[in-house]
């Protein structure tokens, strides 16, 4: 879907397809890349468990990487935020 801006175009990054790799997301070109030279069996765990989580954020969850962020961020922090700095009332207070 595409979302238009206000003046009724839209921009061309709307529509942009997401990076692949081999049929996953973009991301995990990284750690394959690192797994080509860096041979060490903890690494290796770690950089599956990641492209597996990448893949289950992707294919179960039904978003991407960026969305998966903020909805993480939604449920760690809330959606309603304190607009008062804290700090300066402590300060001043």
């Amino acid at each position: 879907m595409i979302r238009f801006q206000g003046a009724g175009m839209y921009h061309w990054s709307n529509a942009a397809r997401a990076a692949r790799f081999l049929g996953m997301n973009g991301y995990t070109s990284i750690l394959v890349g690192i797994m080509l030279f860096h041979w060490e069996v903890k690494f290796w765990v770690f950089a599956i468990s990641v492209m597996i989580l990448l893949a289950w954020i992707e294919r179960v969850k039904k978003m991407t990487f960026a969305s998966f962020l903020r909805w993480l961020n939604v449920l760690l922090v809330g959606r309603l935020r304190n607009t008062q700095d804290v700090l300066r009332e402590w300060h001043h207070g």
